[in-house]
């Protein structure tokens, strides 16, 4: 089993076409040209989302790995092809692959360095007349020798890990994180009926199947249409990221290609509490609701569409949640359960959902569903714990406890808001009335 920390020992790393346990012992015989790839604690950044709303996406590399029967396992640590690789231009120098110790005819891909090739040819004759001259003087030794115990091939693990990270990226949040994989492969030999790839992936101690790969019919990412995908847990945390895992196991024969493993991160800036309510226009706020004692959510008017606001009623300040492309359909409310706040997007297409205690957006397209024959859409969240119902007017929610119920509210939060900011004085009893508050039309 070989050990190698990247960031301790290596800022520059070796793509060979050879074994490199072979170059130990061949390097002082012959010069090696090597190609110097620069690297930055393995992280690509790639903003893919507007600036405005911090929602970017971060590219992440491992730097160390454990390795036991694969050959240039360096090559992981950078891209070489695109998304639509196909099988032949995976080859020995740009990918990581698995030593191939199997009954095989050793269709190796294009650039199989002829004396590690030579090497490979030699070892299987001489483990085959080795094992002939064993099977005679068993027979010299007994007339009836014991049958052969099957031969089952070891797996060849892979194992990559330190997917490391800034010190500035703890001010933001995790969004979403997924692996991303350059691949080829194919059976060998062609009648083998169990060759396969297994993925798994370390997760608060323990190991987790992400997926198996059936290596009968070939793979490549042009077969595939694309890069591998492969979803992870959300992580709370950038710590429990960089101590994920990813296993990579090679099960019986099989040609196998991994050009590179990395990480996609969605990720954004932590929302702070930023501009005071004396910036808040009262005419243009549309719909106010409260939930929580000290807090009060509020959909305010914009001619870039409608904005959702949080108003901390003891320090006065203002955080925006649904603002851009998270901006809030105007004709449709929000609605409030337990520490989440729901509403629709601009175009109705999705349904955001923004958790106030850890401050992590939520969002899933919205089913079609046609209001004229009484149907709803169903809206199942797995971190959230009520279906989000929807119609053509409000949320409902449902769980088996309780039932379908209404969005929470909280009057007299709302009254506490409506009594310290003297709204009364600034708006008309029909938009008090609006906004749902109680209005007195005696005097009218």
């Amino acid at each position: 089993m070989v050990y190698l920390n990247f960031n301790q020992n290596f800022a520059k790393f070796k793509k060979m076409t050879y074994n490199p346990l072979l170059m130990r012992v061949l390097s002082p015989l012959r010069k090696v040209t090597v190609t110097l790839l620069v690297m930055v604690v393995g992280l690509c950044f790639l903003p893919v989302k507007g600036e405005e709303v911090n929602q970017k996406e971060i590219k992440i590399f491992p730097t160390a790995y454990i390795n036991l029967g694969w050959q240039n396992p360096e090559a992981i640590f950078s891209q070489d092809l695109g998304e639509n690789a196909n099988f032949e231009e995976f080859n020995t120098e740009n990918s990581a692959y698995p030593f191939l110790d199997c009954e095989t005819d050793i269709k190796i891909n294009h650039k199989t360095d002829a004396k590690q090739l030579t090497g490979l040819i030699w070892g299987k004759v001489k483990n085959l007349f080795q094992e002939k001259i064993a099977k005679a003087e068993e027979v010299n030794i007994s007339e009836q020798p014991a049958p052969e115990e099957p031969k089952t091939e070891p797996e060849k693990v892979l194992e990559v890990f330190n997917f490391s990270l800034p010190k500035n990226m703890e001010e933001t949040q995790i969004n979403n994180v997924q692996l991303r994989l350059s691949l080829a492969g194919k059976n060998n030999p062609p009648n083998n009926t169990n060759s396969k790839l297994v993925i798994k992936y370390q997760y608060k101690g323990n190991w987790q199947n992400l997926a198996e790969i059936d290596l009968t019919n070939e793979i490549s990412n042009a077969l595939n249409g694309g890069y591998f995908l492969y979803a992870l847990p959300i992580f709370n945390s950038w710590q429990n990221l960089e101590n994920l895992r990813i296993r990579f196991s090679l099960v019986s024969c099989g040609l196998v290609y991994l050009d590179a493993v990395w990480l996609e991160v969605d990720y954004q800036e932590k929302n702070s509490w930023e501009s005071s309510i004396e910036n808040i226009s009262f005419e243009k706020i549309k719909e106010v609701k409260s939930n929580f004692s000290n807090l009060v959510v509020m959909k305010l008017e914009k001619e870039s569409g409608s904005e959702v606001l949080i108003f901390n009623l003891i320090n006065k300040k203002i955080k925006k949640i649904g603002f851009q492309e998270f901006s809030s359909a105007s004709d449709f409310p929000i609605a409030l359960k337990d520490n989440f706040i729901f509403w629709l997007s601009k175009d109705k297409d999705k349904v955001f959902a923004f958790d106030l205690i850890n401050e992590k957006y939520y969002q899933k397209n919205l089913p079609k569903f046609d209001p004229s024959k009484g149907e709803r859409a169903r809206i199942n969240f797995p971190e959230i714990p009520w279906t989000v119902i929807v119609d053509n007017f409000n949320f409902y929610f449902f769980s088996p406890e309780t039932g379908e119920v209404f969005s929470d509210g909280n009057s007299e939060v709302l009254e506490n808001f409506r009594q310290k900011f003297n709204l009364d004085q600034f708006l008309t009893k029909e938009k008090l009335s609006d906004l749902g508050f109680s209005v007195n039309w005696e005097n009218e």
